[in-house]
Order: C-alpha cells, then sequence, then structure tokens
C-alpha cells in the first residue's frame, strides 16, 4: 500500500493522470468483517416474573391432546381480533375533516365580509348611505351569528377529540397488552414444542429404530404429526402477534393527527390580563389586509390587542395589548397600508388613531383623536385615484 495510504498526517495534493494507477502500484482493498447483530429474542420483551410464569405454563402444555392444541392461545387470538376490527371504530376519527372544513369556514365568512361596493370611489361611499349602513349591518350581524355558531361547534370538536385523544392512549395501552400476551402464548408454546422434539420424540425415534415395533413406530408418526399440527398453530399466533405489533403505530398516527387538530383548535386571551374583571369583554376582531395579524377591541380596559398569525398553522401569538385612549371600543378599522388603525370608541365619542410599530410592539398615536357622536363602526377603504 503506498504512502499516501498509510500516512494520513501528510495529505498530498490533488494530481491529474490519464494512468489508472500511479507508479504501477495497485492499492489492496481491506474487508473489515462486521459481527452481525443478534435477533432480538421473544424473551427481551418481558420481565423476569413474565418468564417465569411462560415456563410454568410451558410444562402444562400437551401437545398429543389435539383439544388442547386446537384451543391454544384461541382466547387471545379472540380478543386481538376483535380489538383490531372496533379499535378505530371507537374514536370519531370524521371529526378530524369537520373540524378543518369548520376551521376554513371561518377564514371563508371573514374573507365574504367585503364592504366593497359596484360604486367605485369617494363618491360612492356616500351613495343611497342609508341603504348601504342598513345592508351592511345586516352582513355583520349574518357573519357574526356564522363565526358565533362555528366556533361553538369547534369547541365541542375539540373537547371530542380530547376523549377520543384519552381513549387512544388506553386502546395503546390494551394493544401492547394483547402482544404480550400473543408473545407468552408463542414463546411457552415453541419452548415446549423443543422439548417434545428434543425429548420425548428422539426418544421415541431411537426406541422404535432399536426395536422395529410398529406400534412404536406408529406412536413416533403420531407424536411428530402432533408437533407439525402444534407447529401450525404456533404460526396462527405469530400472524397474530405481527397484527398487534402494526397496530401500535397506527394508533400513535391517529392520535398524533387528532393532537395537531386540537392544537389549531386554539383559545386565546384578548387581554394581557392574567384574571379581567367580568366587565372585560372583546368586541370586534379585525384582520390586516395581508392577513398576517388580527387587531382585537376590549371593552371594559379599554386596550386593542395586536396578534400575529402564523402562516402556516394559523395560531395567534400576542405582539401587545394597549390603551386606546378612549372609553369602549367598540370597533377597530385597519388602513389599507397594515401599519395604522383607528379606534372606534362608542362612549368616548372619539376616533382615535394610530401607527403600529410590530417590532417594539408599540401602539403609537400619529394624531388627534376626532369627534363622532356615540360611534359604531368604522370601514377605511382605498379610494381609487
Amino acid at each position: 500500500m503506498t504512502n499516501e495510504l498509510t500516512d494520513l498526517t501528510n495529505i498530498p495534493a490533488p494530481t491529474l493522470t490519464l494512468d489508472p494507477v500511479d507508479d504501477g502500484e495497485v492499492a489492496e482493498a481491506s474487508i473489515i468483517e462486521v459481527d452481525s447483530p443478534a435477533a432480538p429474542s421473544l424473551a427481551d420483551s418481558l420481565s423476569a416474573e413474565e418468564l417465569a410464569q411462560v415456563d410454568a405454563f410451558a410444562q402444562q402444555i400437551d401437545i398429543a391432546n389435539s383439544q388442547q392444541v386446537l384451543t391454544f392461545g384461541a382466547g387471545a387470538q379472540k380478543k386481538m381480533a376483535s380489538f383490531s376490527e372496533t379499535a378505530l371504530a371507537k374514536v370519531r376519527t370524521q371529526d378530524l375533516g369537520e373540524a378543518g372544513d369548520l376551521i376554513a369556514g371561518v377564514v371563508t365568512e371573514l374573507k365574504n365580509f367585503d364592504v366593497d361596493d359596484d360604486d367605485k370611489g369617494f363618491f360612492g361611499l356616500f351613495k343611497k348611505s342609508a341603504n348601504k349602513i342598513t345592508s351592511l349591518k345586516a352582513r355583520y350581524d349574518t357573519a357574526e351569528a356564522n363565526v358565533d355558531k362555528i366556533a361553538k361547534t369547534l369547541e365541542g370538536h375539540q373537547v371530542q377529540l380530547m376523549k377520543d385523544a384519552a381513549t387512544l392512549d388506553k386502546l395503546y395501552e390494551l394493544n401492547l397488552t394483547y402482544f404480550k400476551e400473543l408473545t407468552m402464548y408463542l414463546l411457552a408454546g415453541r419452548q415446549r414444542l423443543t422439548e417434545v422434539r428434543e425429548g420425548e420424540l428422539a426418544e421415541l425415534s431411537a426406541k422404535a429404530q432399536a426395536s422395529g415395533s410398529t406400534e412404536d413406530a406408529e406412536a413416533v408418526q403420531k407424536l411428530s404429526a402432533a408437533c407439525n399440527r402444534f407447529e401450525k398453530k404456533l404460526s396462527d399466533l405469530d400472524l397474530s402477534r405481527t397484527v398487534a405489533m402494526q397496530m401500535a403505530p397506527q394508533i400513535r398516527l391517529v392520535q398524533n393527527n387528532e393532537m395537531l387538530m386540537i392544537e389549531k383548535i386554539q383559545t386565546i386571551s384578548t387581554t394581557s390580563t392574567k384574571k379581567p374583571d367580568n366587565l372585560t369583554a372583546a368586541c370586534a376582531m379585525r384582520m390586516s389586509v395581508d392577513q398576517k395579524y388580527i387587531y382585537c377591541t376590549n371593552a371594559g380596559e379599554n386596550t386593542i390587542s395586536v396578534y400575529k398569525r402564523d402562516e402556516e398553522t394559523g395560531l395567534l401569538s400576542m405582539i401587545c395589548c394597549l390603551p386606546i385612549s378612549g372609553s369602549y371600543p367598540k370597533d377597530v378599522a385597519v388602513f389599507p397600508d397594515g401599519k395604522h388603525i383607528a379606534s372606534v370608541n362608542h362612549d368616548s365619542g372619539t376616533i382615535s388613531f394610530f401607527k403600529i410599530d410590530y417590532e417594539k410592539k408599540l401602539l403609537i398615536m400619529s394624531s388627534n383623536a376626532i369627534k363622532c357622536n356615540e360611534p359604531n363602526s368604522c370601514i377605511i377603504v382605498k379610494v381609487d385615484d
């Protein structure tokens, strides 16, 4: 072997050559032999007490008893078969789709609440203003009712999904019990089969060969056939054990999907106060044009909360919750630039304007508040040039 391959402290510079092997030397390939890992044993998953139970049970098995062979492990197989058919049917997995549709319905409902009309431009805002206000109020009431209905339904789904998650935990433990029980049957059966073949059957075979008796030969054939039948029974038990082993990740998969849906149904406080009093209530909620931020007014403590919306999960995180220099903020209007908002303060009869500093988490009053007699709602639209 060349010095370059043996001296790892002096790494040579890369060189180019058309010769397949430099200096006529052939690098010898060395084969490193690695011992193959030992196959896992059935006994590895059992405790010392369970192994003792297996040893005691193995001595009770009578392979020559055809009735005992037919019923060996049948109870465990029946329980596993029934479990595999009904386990996932016990949880309402269809709730995953229904809850997802409801969440999408909230977004659709809010998107459909559009104040644009056929009349564009500045003067269109004042055309038939009375009819517009009436129509806007009706659409607002409809959207509010629909969102409230969806929210209540989602809360019910969330409770059901949490119950299903707890049920799946129990099903997983039950499946583990069945898996261990089948393992113990299989281990005891294989242990007893080995003992019979290496002990009693070997002795009978030796006796039959020595005596040449027909009766001894029939006894060997009978016991050998019984061992073969018992071995097939053990193969059936091994198949049931494999089903139990495959059920475990399926249960966890369904449970993880439900947990993801539970996380998407988020309940979040609209104030920064840990224990707000009974007079505090959320009044209005708006979303920025780019759908990255949510704004919510809080009556009672007279604040506006600003949230950042995760674009992948839709979950909200509070940026700030600050006072609005007014009383009873009944609504909040978002400017098209997404950097300014207007707080509609019903009791103080004002509309106050703020600039949002998302990085510093501040609401900065950008101009003096304007007077307005008991304002209820405000819409800010971009006027076409």
